[in-house]
């Protein structure tokens, strides 16, 4: 456990629980990221995501979690603990066969307006 994780648990002994993400939410939370990574979504890089949740296989199987209440859980999670925790919970709740597919789609969602600002090539670094 890192020196993050024993801080926010003595503070909050349930942040670690809340911080518990379904694979469908650490994609979304990691997707959304990379959208948001430079403070702003581009009309290009919006349009880009709701194609990915439209098409991607794990947000087409039938789930007990729709994929609407996956999206307000991911924008309720980083409103309350912030980018950087949720991004690094939603990378290590994130399975191993999703790992490639989710950078490749970050690096996508990053240039898909052209640019990759200073705050989006720091994204990984979160």
């Amino acid at each position: 456990m890192g020196i993050f994780e024993r801080v926010m648990q003595e503070h909050d002994p349930a942040a670690a629980h809340s911080l518990a993400l379904t694979a469908r939410q650490a994609f979304a939370a990691l997707v959304l990221g990379a959208l948001n990574a430079d403070g702003r979504g581009a009309p290009e890089e919006t349009l880009r995501v709701n194609e990915l949740f439209n098409s991607t296989k794990l947000f087409r199987q039938p789930s007990a979690e729709p994929a609407q209440a996956v999206l307000e859980r991911v924008v309720e999670l980083f409103d309350v603990h912030g980018f950087g925790p949720v991004i690094a919970a939603a990378a290590k709740a994130l399975p191993e066969e999703l790992r490639a597919p989710v950078f490749t789609i970050a690096v996508d969602l990053v240039l898909a307006d052209g640019q990759a600002s200073g705050e989006e090539r720091n994204f990984h670094r979160v």
